[in-house]
């Protein structure tokens, strides 16, 4: 379950900077996302999932 999301937006033009700050319910939920996304493909982009 995810508990958090925040998008970075660049703030002079306003638009997503390419990523975001997920926080999620606990550990090993992270841990599972970390597992299962990193470098997925999502909406045709590769992402990167990492713990911060």
């Amino acid at each position: 379950q995810v508990k958090d999301c925040r998008v970075v937006i660049d703030p002079r033009t306003k638009e997503s900077r390419g990523f975001a700050f997920v926080t999620m319910e606990n550990v090993e939920d992270a841990r599972r996302c970390i597992k299962y996304l990193h470098r997925t493909v999502l909406e045709g982009r590769l992402i990167s999932v990492a713990k911060v």
